[in-house]
């Protein structure tokens, strides 16, 4: 468990607000039609989990660092830029998902907790340590695997699951490809090389060993099962 536990958690947190809400109107939409196309991205989860994984590993350094290294400044520049520009997007929106949260359960205003919950991820990703930070993490995601439990308490019919899951079906309208491509990059999201492989290299740094096909087994396992 120790050693797939990044993995595990790389895979949980591709699993954001943009993936919840996208799933969610697409399954709204179109119920079981598009479940093939989660089947389809597994191949692709493997390969991206493991090949960052070992990039972060066996070089110790992160991927901005190694386009540098390869491409030259204006390259990594760009790529930077555009991380900055995305992870940016998504911290505000998770930041927002999380507050809204806490506004609902505590009954206060949105506003009260925005500055609280991020100076708490920033306390914790800057001054922790890393390992102490990973288990405590993957612990504080273990609810998420309540969607697990919500699809079955919901009592699908079996015969349509199956067959949404593993025979795939295009249609021809617009609506169908613009799902199709929104579950695709929702799932295979830029940020995820870059957590994988800086979360790598600081394992790697602090002298822990490392299984790559059981760590992107257990990344692909938890996103595409979420």
């Amino acid at each position: 468990m120790r050693s797939v536990a990044p993995g595990l958690l790389t895979g949980i947190a591709n699993v954001d607000p943009s993936v919840v809400i996208t799933a969610t109107v697409v399954g709204a939409a179109f119920h079981f039609s598009l479940l093939w196309v989660i089947v389809l991205c597994i191949p692709f989860l493997l390969t991206v989990f493991a090949v960052s994984a070992r990039i972060g590993y066996e070089a110790r350094k992160g991927l901005v660092d190694l386009l540098r290294e390869n491409y030259g400044r204006h390259i990594a520049a760009a790529c930077a830029l555009a991380i900055v520009a995305i992870n940016m997007a998504m911290i505000i929106a998770d930041l927002m998902a999380v507050s809204e949260g806490m506004s609902i359960i505590l009954l206060q205003k949105r506003s009260f907790f925005v500055a609280a919950v991020a100076f708490t991820v920033w306390y914790f990703l800057i001054f922790r340590d890393y390992r102490k930070l990973t288990r405590i993490l993957l612990w504080m995601s273990a609810p998420l695997f309540l969607y697990v439990f919500a699809a079955v308490l919901s009592r699908p019919n079996p015969w349509n699951l199956l067959i949404g899951t593993f025979v795939p079906h295009v249609s021809r309208g617009s609506e169908y490809v613009t799902a199709m491509i929104g579950l695709f990059g929702s799932l295979l999201t830029p940020y995820v090389l870059v957590w994988q492989t800086s979360s790598r290299r600081e394992q790697a740094l602090t002298g822990e060993r490392q299984s790559h096909a059981a760590d992107s087994r257990a990344g692909t396992f938890a996103t595409t099962v979420l």
